[in-house]
């Protein structure tokens, strides 16, 4: 598993205009996030945060775009696909911007393509990552739905089952208007397929610049 982690990072780094800071270790990562003064200064709760994460056992974190994974987490939680997930924050920021209502809609369809694909798989999922259990009204976060299925999406074994995979026409033009004039998601399918297709390029280290530049 360790290798297979590993090989996920020198695959990311292909990726363009994608920065992350790996750390072998907790304490290396922790002594970082110390030294940042000019986190503690301009935001002392997301410095906290995320230094009680990694101390907590986080994989990693991205703050105001730095993206910090943690290998000795990682390792513990045997979890893979951290990368993935950090460099997803990004490109979604970039594309649709930090609070964007698009992120809530994404993530609706996101959920109900996983459950009715596959429902097994759906309550395992929710189960592990309680912030993407829709039921969890209290840490539910939107933006950790689509990462979260950046990650999944990003596995070289991951399908749906497309003959259940979703409710054509699940987007009408109230949920379109949440979306720059660029996109032109008809249904279902078109957000799914973006979502999937960023997470291949992202896990394969194929992400170019002018493919986040095109979304816009």
């Amino acid at each position: 598993l360790e290798e297979e982690i590993r090989a996920e990072y020198e695959r990311a780094r292909n990726n363009e205009g994608v920065k992350f800071t790996v750390f072998e270790t907790k304490k290396e990562a922790l002594n970082f996030i110390k030294g940042k003064a000019s986190w503690w200064e301009n935001n002392p709760k997301k410095a906290k945060e995320a230094y009680d994460g990694i101390e907590g056992g986080a994989d990693g974190f991205n703050f105001e775009g730095e993206k910090i994974i943690v290998f000795e987490n990682q390792f513990e939680n045997e979890r893979k696909g951290i990368v993935f997930h950090e460099i997803g924050h990004d490109v979604f920021w970039n594309i649709f911007g930090k609070n964007s209502k698009a992120f809530d809609e994404i993530a609706e369809q996101l959920l109900k393509t996983v459950q009715n694909s596959d429902s097994k798989l759906y309550k395992q999922w929710i189960a592990n990552f309680p912030e993407i259990n829709p039921d969890n009204k209290d840490t539910y976060n939107s933006q950790e739905v689509i990462m979260r299925f950046i990650e999944l999406a990003g596995r070289d074994n991951f399908v749906l089952n497309e003959k259940r995979k979703g409710l054509a026409g699940f987007f009408g033009a109230m949920v379109q208007r949440q979306f720059p004039e660029s996109f032109d998601f008809k249904g279902e399918n078109d957000i799914v397929n973006f979502v999937v297709g960023l997470a291949k390029k992202i896990s394969a280290g194929s992400l170019k610049k002018s493919y986040i530049v095109a979304a816009r």
